[in-house]
C-alpha cells in the first residue's frame, strides 16, 4: 500500500542502474544548473541596489542601521565566489549548502533589523512583504533538478521564520503585544500567532509541492537523458540520416514499407584486406579498417551519400534513396572522386612512414530501387533493393580485373554530366564484359597507375647486371618478392605446397624469397621440368627473366592491381612492395 502510494506521489523508480556516461551527463547538467543559480542571484543583487538606490527612504535620517546596504554587498562578495567555484566546476556539495543557508540567512536578518532600523518593536519586522523573497529563494533551487536542495531550502526557511517569530515573542515588552484580534493585527505592530503560523504553513507546503514535483521531473529527467544517451549511442550505427528518419518518425517504422526512388548505388572495397588483417594482427586490422572509413564515410556524407551498410572493409553508400533528389548521380560520381583522392593522399602519407600501401576498388551504377525497411518487428534495417545494386557491386568486382580504382557505367556518367558534374578523369571502354551481369556494358574506368617493370629492376650489385634487382611478381598461384645475387643456384618459392622448387639457369644467380604465399599444389603447372632452364637469364619478357617465367597466369589473386594475361611477370604489382622496397634493401636481405 505504502509502496503504490510512494509511486503515485513521487511517480516510478527508474529501471536498473544508470551507466556512468548517463550520470556524469546528470552530472554536467547540475553543474550547468548552479551557474545559472549564481547568474539569477547576482541579477536580484542588481535589481535590489538599483530599486533601493532610486526609491525613497522611509526609515528616519538619525536611523541607527540601514542594514540593506550591508546585506547586499556581503550577498555580492559570496555570490561572486560561489559563482566562480561553479564555473570551475569544483562546487562541492556542502558548498551548496552553505549557499543556501547564507542565502535565507541574509534575507532574515535584513527582515529581522527592520525593527531596529525604523525603531518599532520587534513584532514590527514580522508584518513586512520582504519575507514573500522567501518563496523566490525557495523556488530558486528548483533550477538544479535536485529535491535536496528544495528541501533544504523550505527548511532553513521555515526555521528560520520560527526563530524570527520566538525571538520577538521573547523580547515584547507586554503581553499586550500579542492580540487574537485580525483587525487589530493588521492595523498594528501586535503579533498574531495564527497569522505568523499560516506564513509558516504557506512556505512548508509550498517546498512540499516543489519536492513531489521536481522528484517526478528528476526521474523523469533521468529517464529522458537516459533515452537520448541511448538513442545517441545506437544512432552511430546508422548513418545521421536514417537516424534523424527513425527518430523523427511521426509513426513507428514498420516492416514492408518501401518508395522507389532513382538512385546511385557506390560500392567501396579494399584490395586483400582478408589476406592482410590475417598478417597484421587484430588491432591492427581495427585501426586500418577505422582509418579506412573515416577516409570514406565523410566524403560520402558531404556530397548527400548515406551509408547503406558496412561489409568487412567493403562499404555501401546509397545517393538519392533517402531523400529524392535532381542530382544523385552527380553526387555520386564526386563522392566517388573524391575519396579516390583522398585514398591516393593516404597511401603517400603511408609510403612516407614506410607503412604497407592499400589498394582499392569501386563500382557506381545508376537505377531504380525500392527503398524501405526490411525485417520483422524485432529486427529492422533499412536498405535498397533494385537493378542498381547488382551491377555497382559487379563493376567493383570489376576495378580487380580490370587494374582499376573506379568502374562506372557509362549511363550513370552520362547521367552524372547532365546532372552537372564537372570534368573527370574517367576512361570510356566500349562493350566490356563484367562478370555477373548478362550484357555487355560501356564502362568508364579509372585506371591503376602502373608501377612498371623498369622500376623494378633496382640494382643492389651487380653494377647494371639485369639479376641484381629487387622483383616483384604475381601469379594465379602465389605471389613472392625476389632479390637476384651474382653467385650460387637460383633459389625460389612457388606455390607447390610448401616445397622449394630449385632450378640451375647457366647465369648461376642466386634469388632469395622475401615474401610468398603458398597454395595447394597445382600438378598441372609444377609437373614438369621448367621450360627456362634451356634458356640464358634475361632472355625471357619481365623483368625476373626466367626466374617466374614458367608459371601461366590465370585468374588473378585478391588484391593484385592487374596483369596482361599470359605475358610473364605481370607490369602491375601490389602497391604494398613499394614501401617494402627501401625497407629491404636499406637491410641488405640480398647479402
Amino acid at each position: 500500500m505504502l509502496k503504490r502510494i510512494r509511486t503515485m506521489v513521487f511517480g516510478p523508480p527508474v529501471a536498473g542502474d544508470l551507466p556512468d556516461r548517463v550520470r556524469a551527463q546528470i552530472a554536467a547538467d547540475q553543474a550547468e544548473s548552479e551557474v545559472l543559480i549564481g547568474w539569477v542571484q547576482m541579477a536580484g543583487i542588481l535589481f535590489f541596489a538599483v530599486l533601493y538606490t532610486i526609491s525613497g527612504k522611509t526609515f528616519p535620517d538619525d536611523a541607527m542601521l540601514e542594514p540593506v546596504p550591508w546585506a547586499l554587498g556581503a550577498y555580492f562578495g559570496f555570490t561572486v565566489i560561489r559563482l566562480s567555484l561553479a564555473y570551475a566546476k569544483r562546487l562541492p556539495a556542502w558548498m551548496i549548502v552553505i549557499s543556501i543557508v547564507v542565502d535565507i540567512a541574509v534575507l532574515l536578518i535584513t527582515i529581522w533589523s527592520f525593527h531596529i532600523q525604523y525603531m518599532q518593536p520587534p513584532g514590527f519586522s514580522l508584518k513586512g512583504p520582504t519575507m514573500l523573497y522567501l518563496f523566490g529563494l525557495i523556488a530558486l533551487r528548483t533550477l538544479r533538478f535536485d529535491p535536496r536542495y528544495v528541501a533544504m531550502a523550505g527548511i532553513v526557511a521555515v526555521l528560520g521564520w520560527v526563530a524570527m517569530l520566538v525571538y520577538a515573542l521573547a523580547v515584547a515588552e507586554a503581553p499586550s503585544l500579542v492580540t487574537k484580534d485580525y483587525v487589530h493585527y493588521l492595523r498594528s505592530t501586535d503579533i498574531l500567532i495564527g497569522g505568523e503560523m499560516d506564513k509558516i504553513l504557506s512556505l512548508a507546503m509550498v517546498t512540499f509541492v516543489l519536492v513531489i514535483a521536481l522528484t517526478r521531473a528528476r526521474k523523469q529527467l533521468v529517464r529522458s537523458v537516459a533515452e537520448a544517451q541511448a538513442a545517441q549511442d545506437l544512432s552511430r550505427f546508422f548513418s545521421p540520416e536514417i537516424a534523424e528518419k527513425i527518430t523523427h518518425a511521426v509513426d513507428a517504422v514498420k516492416p514492408g514499407e518501401g518508395v522507389l526512388r532513382e538512385t546511385a548505388i557506390v560500392f567501396i572495397d579494399l584490395r586483400g584486406f582478408t589476406a592482410l588483417s590475417a598478417r597484421i594482427g587484430p588491432n591492427q586490422t581495427v585501426d586500418m579498417l577505422s582509418r579506412y572509413q573515416s577516409v570514406v564515410i565523410p566524403s560520402a556524407q558531404a556530397h548527400g551519400g548515406t551509408i547503406d551498410k558496412f561489409m568487412g572493409d567493403g562499404v555501401m553508400v546509397t545517393f538519392g534513396a533517402l531523400t529524392a533528389t535532381d542530382s544523385y548521380a552527380a553526387d555520386a560520381l564526386a563522392a566517388a572522386l573524391e575519396i579516390d583522392a583522398k585514398m591516393m593522399a593516404w597511401n603517400d602519407r603511408r609510403s612516407a612512414r614506410g607503412q604497407r600501401l592499400l589498394a582499392w576498388g569501386m563500382g557506381l551504377a545508376t537505377g531504380t530501387v525500392v527503398f524501405g525497411a526490411v525485417g520483422d518487428a524485432t529486427r529492422l534495417e533499412y536498405t535498397v533493393i533494385g537493378e542498381a545494386v547488382n551491377p555497382a557491386a559487379k563493376l567493383e568486382k570489376h576495378c580487380k580485373m580490370r587494374g582499376a580504382r573506379l568502374s562506372v557505367t557509362n549511363d550513370a556518367l552520362v547521367l552524372a554530366q547532365r546532372q552537372g558534374a564537372g570534368d573527370n578523369p574517367l576512361q570510356i571502354e566500349r562493350l566490356v564484359s563484367v562478370e555477373g551481369v548478362a550484357v555487355e556494358l560501356d564502362v568508364a574506368v579509372l585506371p591503376v597507375q602502373p608501377l612498371l617493370a623498369p622500376w623494378l629492376q633496382v640494382v643492389l650489385n651487380g653494377r647494371g647486371c639485369h639479376h641484381g634487382g629487387l622483383f616483384v611478381t604475381e601469379t594465379a598461384h602465389g605471389h613472392g618478392v625476389w632479390i637476384a645475387g651474382r653467385t650460387g643456384p637460383v633459389l625460389r618459392r612457388c606455390s607447390a605446397g610448401l616445397e622449394d622448387a630449385r632450378h640451375r639457369c647457366p647465369a648461376r644467380y642466386r634469388a632469395v624469397a622475401l615474401r610468398h604465399r603458398s597454395l595447394r599444389r597445382d600438378r598441372r603447372i609444377h609437373g614438369r621440368r621448367c621450360r627456362d632452364d634451356r634458356r640464358r637469364c634475361g632472355q625471357r619478357r619481365g623483368p625476373a627473366g626466367c626466374l617466374l617465367g614458367h608459371e601461366p597466369y590465370g585468374a588473378l589473386n585478391d588484391g593484385y592491381l592487374g596483369h596482361p594475361r599470359g605475358t610473364g611477370t605481370s607490369d602491375r604489382v601490389r602497391l604494398e612492395y613499394l614501401a617494402a622496397l627501401s625497407r629491404r634493401v636499406v637491410k641488405g636481405v640480398a647479402d
